[in-house]
């Protein structure tokens, strides 16, 4: 984690580190990335930031740390909202879109991850990350199975953990090369942006609705 005298630093110049390293470990992954690289980018001096951090990885976990707040603080404002269970997915995909425009280095890192594999650094951070998305999807399955919405015979934790891989590679669409690509194999028409996905925010949380609602009585 970072040292405390990355605390003590101007925030300005905290996010503006932290965004420099997004760009260079998600351009190059977490070997190739180049400290003075990110250093250079951000504007400080290509020691500093080992005045800031012990370690390129401690860099490379508070820079994934600072996209998984990101994400967060969106979850716990869609939470919020007493909304609905449809009604809270559906926000929180379109609002994913307002959060990936200036972010989608740290979800190129996330997609890393499990794709380019860091192994070792992917099995220890796996808790720490997905925390948040365990708590808003469990929380939110909970609570309709509570109001009717969800069928009481739901496995949550499988459903939460599916509902949150369709929404990270959703958005990986977005981001990965690949995965456009892949898009395009199963006949979907991806753009150069992200505004091509928004099409299918409706449709994609239609899908996820009826398999967690319970089953309508036939007549």
């Amino acid at each position: 984690m970072p040292l405390p005298t990355f605390a003590r630093i101007d925030p300005q110049k905290r996010a503006r580190l932290l965004r420099a390293a997004a760009r260079e470990f998600a351009a190059n992954g977490f070997h190739r990335a180049n400290v003075n690289k990110i250093a250079e980018a951000a504007g400080v001096a290509k020691g500093a930031i080992y005045a800031y951090f012990e370690s390129k990885e401690d860099l490379y976990r508070a820079t994934l740390a600072e996209g998984t707040r990101i994400l967060s603080e969106l979850m716990e404002s869609v939470s919020s909202s007493g909304a609905s269970a449809k009604e809270q997915l559906h926000e929180l995909f379109l609002r994913g879109f307002d959060r990936l425009r200036d972010n989608g280095d740290f979800l190129q890192m996330y997609c890393d991850l499990f794709t380019a594999g860091e192994p070792n650094l992917a099995g220890a951070l796996a808790e720490e990350i997905e925390a948040s998305s365990v708590s808003f999807y469990s929380s939110l399955l909970e609570r309709g199975k509570r109001s009717g919405e969800v069928r009481g015979d739901l496995p949550l934790p499988l459903a939460a953990f599916l509902i949150d891989t369709l929404y990270v590679m959703f958005f990986a669409a977005s981001v990965s090369t690949y995965q456009r690509a892949r898009a395009r194999a199963f006949g979907l028409k991806p753009g150069p942006s992200s505004g091509w996905l928004k099409q299918h925010v409706g449709p994609l949380v239609d899908f996820i609705v009826r398999g967690i609602s319970p089953a309508k009585p036939r007549r």
